[in-house]
């Protein structure tokens, strides 16, 4: 996949605000039970820069071997970075892990985007596309 520079998408989204307050308080809050309760999940993924071990909380559909996350603060998140730059990570959910790869930003309409994903992308019309990699 291009690097995130090259995919030529407008900054909107979720306002910093909100971002930043999800960051310390909702996302600590949800954080323990994210990788149970659906639609929560968890993305694990390595700094691009310092090696340094991450887990985002995030909401995630699947449609068969298809992972679709909503990308509320758009595509310039550090997580989706890391995860482009690497070109892997994991996903925990439903009390289980597996890897993904192969990473998309879409638009929201696309015929391959769940409904959930799609209507949890409204704000900013993109949603990033993964494919599942399943583990024993």
């Amino acid at each position: 996949m291009a690097a995130y520079e090259d995919l030529g998408f407008e900054r909107n989204g979720v306002p910093r605000q909100m971002a930043r307050f999800n960051k310390a308080v909702t996302n600590k809050l949800a954080g323990p039970l994210a990788p149970y309760v659906l639609p929560w999940a968890v993305v694990e993924h390595r700094g691009r820069k310092t090696g340094t071990e991450y887990s985002t909380v995030v909401v995630a559909f699947r449609r068969g071997d298809l992972i679709a996350i909503p990308l509320p603060y758009g595509p310039q998140t550090q997580w989706l970075h890391n995860l482009i730059a690497a070109g892997k990570g994991s996903l925990r959910r439903r009390g289980r892990v597996n890897g993904i790869s192969d990473f998309r930003v879409v638009d929201r309409r696309e015929a391959q985007v769940p409904l959930g994903a799609a209507v949890g992308g409204r704000l900013t019309g993109r949603v990033l596309l993964a494919q599942l990699e399943r583990r024993g």
